[in-house]
């Protein structure tokens, strides 16, 4: 199977509807994951792994949902919560998460780069909350930012790390050294996302 062309998220939302589903095919000893339309398969990813793929698919199926379908918010159950204290959850492999390394960088870890269509070598805008301890990821051509916010931006290298080193100073995120800050909520047009604990 020869792959064309690679579509991004952004390009694909306006031709696709709710009953896009995300698919993985098996070419040689890798895995090509995507969107379903239709009949029709437009190939995003290329991976490795095979738990990789069904990450990238499970990652895609829940961004699909969340945009044409938006879940209504929920009250707080604190039966469920004693039902749950004590158990552990680790996060899938492709989640999308900002590990905070040392010296300055911010390393871009699961499914970000596709999420929000963000490639290597391109700029990216990152902004941190001290209050909720959140940070932002937001693609510069976001209608909602001003040109204050459109000056915060960053490089992704191609090892998809970020030299952030006066938010580092600003925030003084060498505290968060080691620690990795998970994607909470997205905005629905999919242009930002915020990252917490």
């Amino acid at each position: 199977m020869t792959v064309a062309k690679f579509y991004t998220l952004d390009e694909l939302l306006p031709k696709i509807d709710e009953s896009a589903r995300s698919y993985c095919d098996t070419v040689a000893d890798t895995y090509i994951a995507g969107i379903e339309f239709k009949d029709e398969f437009y190939p995003m990813i290329t991976l490795n792994e095979p738990g990789e793929a069904d990450a990238y698919c499970a990652e895609l199926d829940r961004t699909l949902e969340y945009h044409f379908k938006p879940v209504p918010s929920t009250e707080f159950d604190d039966e469920e919560a004693q039902l749950l204290a004590g158990f552990t959850f680790v996060p899938n492999k492709g989640m999308s998460q900002i590990y905070v390394g040392k010296r300055n960088r911010l390393y871009l870890k699961g499914d970000i780069l596709s999420q929000l269509g963000i490639k290597p070598r391109s700029r990216v805008l990152i902004a941190f909350n001290p209050v909720d301890q959140a940070f932002a990821i937001v693609k510069p051509s976001a209608p909602s930012l001003s040109e204050e916010m459109r000056s915060a931006g960053y490089f992704v290298s191609n090892r998809k790390d970020i030299t952030a080193a006066k938010l580092f100073n600003q925030f003084n995120l060498e505290k968060f050294e080691g620690q990795t800050f998970y994607a909470d909520t997205a905005s629905l047009s999919g242009n930002v996302v915020i990252f917490k604990q």
